[in-house]
């Protein structure tokens, strides 16, 4: 544990360049949401204003309720986010492509190159159908990959609270399936492509991620 919090404590200070205060802040909120023992306090615009980088918020319906993440490095569109503790995800665009210490296993997604889920498009340009391609490690170490065909519907207007602000966006369900199994995807978006939440499966159990990028 002790590791755990030097180590967050020199990646904020490198990256966020922060003071001492702001970074005192952070730091507590690191804290709130790490301890899933005890109450989680909401995120407040006042808590980060003064953080110049981007931050997600990641809540999860498995062991792990709710992170605070920072992005550590980024190459090829991928983003590694960590919350300087155990858990820790990548992000290609807006689709999770693998998480860290979640219980899921999973390893990879492989989504179209031009899709909208990682290259910004207006919603009126998003296309009804994709391919998605899941790849898991088994407690055995091995690897299952399953290829779903994933449909676009269900748009209409939704209000979310994030940061203090009410912001009008768009909620869109994403259906995917095999013969094996279904799920639902959710994004919300304003009209331009820009994705401010997202709920995505991240395991061939029903392990769910829901992001919120605060910043």
């Amino acid at each position: 544990m002790a590791i755990n919090k030097l180590f967050f404590t020199i990646a904020l200070f490198l990256l966020l360049g922060c003071s001492e205060k702001d970074f005192s802040k952070l730091k507590t909120i690191s804290k709130i949401y790490q301890d899933r023992g005890k109450q989680i306090l909401e995120i407040k615009s006042s808590d980060i204003k003064n953080v110049n980088y981007p931050v997600i918020e990641v809540r999860s319906n498995n062991v792990i309720k709710r992170v605070l993440m920072i992005p550590i490095s980024t190459r090829n569109n991928y983003t590694f986010y960590s919350n300087g503790g155990s858990q820790a995800l990548t992000l290609n665009g807006s689709i999770i492509s693998k998480t860290i210490g979640f219980n899921s296993g999973l390893i990879s997604v492989e989504i179209e190159k031009n899709s909208p889920l990682i290259v910004k498009k207006k919603l009126s340009e998003w296309p009804k159908h994709s391919t998605r391609k899941y790849s898991f490690i088994s407690h055995l170490n091995s690897k299952n990959s399953f290829i779903f065909d994933c449909i676009f519907k269900n748009k209409k207007d939704d209000i979310l609270n994030i940061l203090d602000n009410k912001i009008k966006l768009i909620r869109i369900e994403e259906h995917c399936s095999n013969d094996l199994l279904s799920f639902e995807n959710v994004y919300w978006s304003h009209e331009d492509g820009s994705i401010k939440k997202t709920t995505q499966r991240v395991s061939n159990k029903e392990i769910f991620l829901t992001i919120t990028f605060l910043k």
